[in-house]
């Protein structure tokens, strides 16, 4: 079935989605970002965990069932970095960063 909705309704919707990962995801210092103007993920910092992120998205998936793509891809200056979609719906992505926020407070106080 093909998506009907318009492309303004489609920016509404991700621009939902994107505030309120990164509402839920600034309830740490554990991390930092910057919140994307654009486009359908936010490429998050995890160096104050002690890992890097190809570490730290191993273990996230291990831990917490969440799954995020180490930033190394995108060079050296990105390794410490991993990148996570918000392409689903609200409540989902607030229960993802609850558990990310748990994973990196766990590694940074423990």
């Amino acid at each position: 079935m093909q998506d009907t909705r318009s492309p303004p309704e489609c920016s509404k919707i991700f621009k939902a989605r994107r505030d309120a990962f990164v509402t839920a995801l600034k309830q740490t210092r554990a991390l930092s970002f910057s919140t994307p103007q654009g486009g359908m993920f936010l490429l998050i910092d995890v160096s104050q965990t002690g890992l890097d992120g190809k570490a730290f998205a191993e273990q996230l998936l291990d831990a917490e069932s969440v799954a995020v793509v180490p930033g190394f891809g995108f060079g050296e200056s990105m390794k410490d970095t991993v990148r996570a979609g918000f392409l689903l719906d609200v409540s989902v992505l607030e229960e993802a960063a609850k558990r990310i926020i748990r994973f990196a407070e766990c590694l940074k106080h423990g």
